[in-house]
């Protein structure tokens, strides 16, 4: 741990401190571990600083994958003005005017996101993948308090997965998603054994919080995440002593599961797998026919609870959302709106990765193309992604090519 705090004072003192630009990146990382409310303020306000401060033209698009960025969030604004409509799913009622001023907030989001990718630093960055790792320690805490009080998100239906601080059981299995990943990356840049140590510890007490969130896409995410990281930068003595480490871990899970009154089929949530995917079919279905008939710019954000209302009269597939991260944006965003959106995070992953290979740093190489892997897999049957503390590891980690550049 000594290693850490050594890590975190010299980046926080040298070179005369940190900038106000660079307090501002850390403040947005903390933000994340504590609540998503803070983060959406911090994102709603950024725009007040960087007009005080005089940076207007940091926020502004400068290259053609930006301005495609900047065109899908006014398309997306203007199909949300036109299609919303009030729907009911379930309990919840989601109005159309909070769509409309979710497509208002996405284009101050998208200046947020050009500011925050020309201010970031590599000493930030660094510094930002630190306070990641060591604040899922504190997220871990409270998700083991809750377990042990019960304290559930939706204890109705869905007993016993907790969500620590964030909104729900789905958005932290994301966060450890990323969490892992970030640490694993950190763990093979340091060279100091306690610091290896210290993130070996964080990976093993994020895989547990990853059992007690109980999100089973999330699972596969992370198994596959790491494989691949470990294949691109490590040796096999390497790779077998990490996978190895982390299947005692999981084999620990596994029998204090088996422990308890519950199987283990009901703790991993087996038992439920064929039913929640026919399920999800269904939704896919309805949201099918809304794409034939919107087909280039779509009918806005969250336009499912509508379309489920109108094609299956909300009795047989309700749901907030497509829970499929590429049919969502095709549903919501049309061809069009896709394929500029599709067309900003390609051309910046691309220009991460060209830079890593480049550079010959195949420790940067496997945090992108780890990162890349675990969002495409979790969206498959989920869109935990289109979330602000969750969306936040995407921007930070492959929307910033210069921070993977061969100078220090």
């Amino acid at each position: 741990m000594s290693a850490i705090k050594k890590r975190l004072h010299d980046g926080f003192t040298r070179q005369k401190g940190l900038t106000m630009n660079e307090y501002l990146i850390l403040a947005l990382v903390c933000s994340v571990f504590v609540s998503v409310f803070l983060l959406s303020a911090l994102i709603l306000l950024l725009p007040i600083y960087f007009i005080i401060t005089k940076q207007i033209e940091k926020a502004l698009p400068k290259k053609k994958h930006e301005y495609a960025f900047l065109t899908f969030s006014i398309l997306a604004l203007l199909t949300t003005l036109i299609y919303s409509e009030n729907a009911v799913v379930g309990d919840q009622v989601i109005r159309s005017v909070w769509l409309k001023l979710l497509g208002i907030g996405i284009i101050i989001l998208v200046f947020d996101i050009f500011f925050f990718i020309n201010i970031m630093t590599k000493r930030a960055f660094e510094l930002g993948l630190v306070l990641s790792s060591v604040l899922s320690i504190i997220s871990f805490i409270v998700a083991v308090v809750q377990k042990i009080f019960e304290i559930y998100p939706d204890p109705i239906n869905r007993p016993g997965r907790v969500a620590s601080i964030f909104f729900n059981e789905n958005y932290y299995s994301t966060v450890i998603e990323f969490v892992v990943i970030i640490t694993l990356y950190l763990f093979f840049k340091s060279e100091n054994k306690k610091a290896k140590l210290f993130y070996g510890f964080v990976i093993a007490i994020n895989i547990i919080g990853l059992y007690l969130s109980q999100c089973r896409t999330a699972y596969i995410a992370v198994v596959v995440s790491i494989i691949v990281f470990l294949l691109i930068h490590s040796n096999k003595k390497q790779i077998f002593g990490i996978l190895f480490g982390i299947l005692i871990i999981s084999l620990i899970i596994i029998l204090c599961s088996g422990s308890a009154n519950i199987g283990i089929s009901e703790r991993f949530r087996i038992d439920t797998l064929v039913k929640d995917l026919d399920f999800r079919v269904g939704i896919w279905k309805t949201a099918f026919e809304s794409i034939k008939e919107h087909l280039f710019l779509g009918r806005g954000y969250y336009s499912y609870g509508a379309i489920m209302n109108e094609v299956s009269s909300g009795t047989e597939f309700t749901a907030i959302h497509a829970h499929n991260l590429f049919i969502e944006v095709l549903m919501d965003f049309g061809m069009i709106g896709t394929a500029l959106v599709l067309a900003f995070f390609a051309f910046t992953v691309k220009s991460c990765i060209k830079r890593c290979l480049n550079s010959k740093r195949k420790t940067s190489l496997a945090l992108i193309i780890s990162s890349v892997l675990s969002i495409i897999i979790h969206g498959m049957l989920d869109i935990t992604i289109i979330f602000p503390q969750t969306g936040f590891f995407a921007v930070f980690l492959l929307t910033i090519p210069q921070m993977f550049d061969e100078k220090e």
